[in-house]
């Protein structure tokens, strides 16, 4: 994670951004259709580790508003 907690993940170098992700994380998570299997991947990933994952998508039935903790929608 970045010093100032913010943490912006591209899909290839996400993973290794999040390894130290855990209950005391916040992490707020975008997809939009064509829904990005990676960003759902690693919000669920997220989740396991008892960080509160929100995530911003067009749909609480998107696979990104499924795995989350709190879902914003955005049309």
């Amino acid at each position: 994670m970045v010093s100032n907690g913010m943490l912006r993940w591209m899909s290839d170098e996400m993973f290794e951004k999040i390894v130290d992700v855990g209950a005391e994380d916040v992490v707020i998570a975008f997809s939009f259709p064509r829904y990005s299997a990676s960003t759902t991947q690693g919000a669920r990933y997220c989740c396991s580790t008892g960080a509160t994952v929100v995530g911003v998508t067009d749909s609480n039935l998107s696979p990104l508003g499924q795995c989350c903790d709190h879902v914003l929608v955005a049309k």
